[in-house]
């Protein structure tokens, strides 16, 4: 699937699994680093955006803490 986004730019959306449930974003063949900001424990962190995940009307988001997965529903986007 094709999306624009507001500044004109093409992005793919690549699912991961059968399910549609797992996709990355894809900008020109390439993965696009989109970063994201949340909390973990008690400090604010930006980390790139491994994969999104929907759960029903939810988006949760994996990011990589210190060489750990991390999935979250409360983040920010910063492109």
């Amino acid at each position: 699937m094709e999306i624009k986004t507001h500044s004109g730019k093409t992005w793919e959306i690549l699912y991961l699994n059968n399910y549609g449930t797992r996709w990355i974003v894809v900008e020109k063949g390439t993965m696009n680093k989109i970063k994201v900001r949340t909390t973990y424990g008690d400090e604010v962190i930006e980390r790139t955006a491994l994969y999104f995940e929907s759960f029903g009307n939810y988006v949760s988001v994996t990011i990589s803490v210190d060489g750990k997965k991390v999935s979250t529903f409360s983040y920010d986007c910063m492109w």
